[in-house]
């Protein structure tokens, strides 16, 4: 078990790997043009001036470092109660003749692609050097993954812990394509500002998640206590025999 746990660990922190690599990327891209935005201009090459440039300032800039790094931070914090919660050593079996399904490689493999993409993402955080579609795609993409995770976890009882994020990050994603298209199509904003409003919706989801997860209360716990009227599930520290809850309900202590 010692073993299993030292294995964790290691795989977890190359996670933060990731998660640093994506951090100096973004705050690289950005720091410069919002300290100083009066020389946007002479940060850039002269074919690269075709796309946004120094007339946006930096509220642009600011505006995605502030998405970036709320999500990041978001996901790590979810994937650190994630794993200690399903792949701990010590964690997950009930009853030794019949132990909880669980995949730490797809679990780990999903994780990790998802913070490779966060790594993409920050490379193309710069409005004034990369195509502006990028950006949003990718947070998209991010909101997304939850959903196919969710989907290849079927077969192991992690799919109950995945659900009410994957719900969450598919109606974000819904609701904020929906204020996109309505911004740039039928009320003629600039591309920017349209993305500055469908990313409202993701901050504020993103910014509720992380009180929540700070407070004990991961997986939207208070949402799903509210809409199941069903008992609290206990804090980390009572969890040394889980239950596995039915598709989607509270992941409630044994009786």
């Amino acid at each position: 078990m010692a073993e299993e746990e030292g294995i964790h660990k290691h795989a977890f922190w190359l996670y933060g790997v990731l998660v640093g690599i994506a951090i100096k990327h973004a705050l690289d891209a950005t720091i410069p043009h919002i300290f100083d935005p009066a020389n946007i201009a002479s940060q850039l090459t002269a074919n690269q001036l075709a796309l946004p440039q120094a007339s946006y300032g930096p509220a642009p800039d600011l505006g995605r470092l502030l998405v970036f790094l709320i999500l990041i931070v978001r996901f790590y914090l979810g994937s650190a109660f994630f794993f200690s919660d399903i792949h701990d050593a010590g964690y997950g079996v009930s009853d030794p003749s019949e132990p909880f399904k669980k995949n730490y490689a797809l679990d780990f493999i999903c994780g990790f692609t998802h913070f490779v993409a966060f790594v993409i993402l920050a490379m193309n955080i710069d409005v004034h050097t990369r195509q502006l579609f990028w950006f949003p795609v990718l947070v998209g993409f991010i909101l997304f993954y939850d959903f196919i995770w969710w989907v290849f976890s079927q077969r192991y009882y992690s799919a109950d812990y995945i659900f009410w994020w994957m719900v969450a990050n598919s109606i974000t994603l819904i609701v904020s394509g929906m204020v996109y298209l309505l911004a740039y199509y039928p009320l003629h904003r600039d591309p920017l500002v349209a993305e500055a409003c469908a990313f409202l919706p993701v901050v504020a989801v993103s910014a509720y998640d992380i009180g929540a997860m700070m407070m004990d209360k991961p997986y939207f716990e208070s949402v799903q206590n509210r809409l199941s009227r069903k008992p609290k599930k206990p804090r980390r520290g009572q969890r040394n025999n889980p239950q596995p809850s039915p598709r989607g309900g509270i992941l409630s202590p044994p009786r």
